[in-house]
């Protein structure tokens, strides 16, 4: 698909001028027709001619597989949520956390980054936030900060500069210090290559409704 046949297929672009930002990407029509066909598939043809469970899980499993070749993953590494910050919400609710427990995150992330943490902050674990200059994260500060921390959590590009920060870098330093690493990333994937095994991050969460448009 061309530029030009992207702009034709998308309606959101017709009437007027659009500015697409970081936070939502009009759909085109064949996102909203597959969407449409899959609903329609699964509640019309799969109780009689199949099994709605097996339709289900056999779309899940073409989606790993999708998700996978695009950023550098294997099918079964790839879970799906509904969002980002519920895949980030997920983690931080699958950890064994106790009092005293060190979460680091930047200043520069988005409130599902940032949510999370202030509810365990009530259960005793310490967030340590490491201040930017401009939009860019200093490597000895973060280092310092994650020293005895338990996981770090930052973004590869920020979403109130646009910043691209050192992902693989942040994960080497925190996996010295014995950290695990979360990757908020949902502002790459449409905008720039991304191969999750390059960074070695231990979580990245990510989605496709930004700068892909759900394609």
């Amino acid at each position: 698909m061309t530029p030009l046949e992207l702009r034709a297929d998308i309606p959101a672009l017709q009437d007027d001028a659009y500015l697409n930002f970081g936070a939502h990407g009009p759909s085109p029509e064949s996102v909203v027709d597959a969407a449409a066909e899959f609903v329609r598939t699964h509640e019309y043809d799969a109780p009689v001619a199949d099994d709605p469970y097996e339709t289900a899980f056999r779309a899940f499993d073409r989606t790993r597989e999708t998700v996978a070749s695009f950023v550098g993953a294997d099918p079964d590494e790839i879970a799906l949520t509904e969002s980002t910050t519920a895949g980030i919400n997920a983690i931080a609710g699958a950890i064994d956390w106790q009092p005293g427990d060190v979460v680091v995150r930047t200043d520069l992330e988005h409130p599902a980054g940032i949510l999370p943490w202030q509810r365990l902050e009530r259960e005793g674990v310490e967030v340590r936030v490491v201040e930017t200059d401009a939009g860019r994260l200093d490597l000895e500060r973060f280092a310092d900060a994650v020293a005895d921390a338990k996981l770090a959590c930052f973004s590869a590009v920020t979403w109130t500069h646009g910043t691209r920060l050192p992902v693989a870098e942040l994960v080497d330093v925190a996996h010295d210090a014995g950290a695990l690493t979360l990757v908020d990333a949902v502002q790459v994937p449409g905008q720039l290559p991304m191969d999750v095994d390059e960074w070695g991050a231990d979580v990245v969460a990510a989605a496709g409704h930004k700068w892909l448009l759900g394609l």
